[in-house]
């Protein structure tokens, strides 16, 4: 009857609107605190109360929820895409980044050491990024020279450090070289290897996990015709920092 409606919706507004316990409740209607979880239950069922999970602007909640659980994530966001097709791929990562600079906001902590691996959403994400603790920021990859694109894999780390207050350690050399030769030549330049010796105690790395396509990779679209077709007949579909990923 109307006696118990107006007595379900004063439960459910205590304890749904104004987060009092059942034990409370129970306590200032004299109910015992199974009657209050069967009032709170019906009031529910019958649809006066309507619990709702709102998308939070670009992220798809229930997807990175489920994403979550059925890998055992600690965490996981997935990003609905621009509404039009046609939207350029630099609004993509303009999204990207700045939800993975606030997930890294979230998470990182003073006593964190964080390397960055080069990928034009990495570079997104350290120009979003919000005030983060006094970590020390660690180069994880040479430098990638894009033709239509002068933020390098040093800018990056230098953002990020900006941000944090920490130090920065960064090298100059390249991304790629033409034979291992030259890359073990390269490692031993005593620059290079003063930043490569404080990867061991990263504990966040970001990087960019990158569809080996036009387009879609840095590394690939620096890369000369013949390497892309031997790579992708050995079976790569993606790069991560330089490191081939097949299916």
């Amino acid at each position: 009857g109307p006696a118990q409606l107006v007595l379900m919706a004063s439960l459910a507004r205590r304890y749904f609107l104004e987060g009092r316990s059942k034990v409370e409740i129970a306590e200032e209607f004299r109910l015992s605190r199974f009657k209050v979880a069967r009032l709170l239950d019906a009031s529910r069922e019958s649809g006066m109360v309507h619990i709702e999970i709102r998308q939070q602007r670009e992220i798809d909640v229930d997807l990175s929820a489920r994403l979550q659980e059925r890998f055992g994530l600690a965490h996981a966001i997935v990003l609905n895409t621009p509404d039009s097709p046609d939207d350029p791929p630099d609004a993509l990562r303009r999204h990207l980044g700045r939800a993975a600079a606030e997930l890294l906001g979230e998470i990182c902590t003073a006593s964190d050491v964080l390397g960055l691996a080069w990928a034009r959403s990495v570079s997104a994400m350290a120009a979003a990024l919000p005030r983060l603790p006094g970590v020390p920021v660690v180069q994880l990859t040479g430098v990638l020279s894009m033709p239509d694109d002068d933020h390098s894999s040093v800018d990056a780390v230098r953002d990020v450090a900006r941000a944090s207050g920490g130090p920065a350690y960064v090298f100059y050399a390249p991304f790629t070289v033409p034979d291992a030769s030259t890359a073990q030549a390269m490692r031993r330049q005593p620059e290079v290897a003063r930043a490569l010796g404080h990867i061991a105690s990263v504990t966040r790395a970001v990087g960019g996990l990158g569809q080996w396509a036009p387009g879609q990779s840095t590394l690939h679209d620096a890369a000369a015709a013949r390497d892309r077709r031997e790579l992708r007949r050995l079976g790569v579909v993606a790069e991560l920092a330089g490191v081939f990923l097949d299916a």
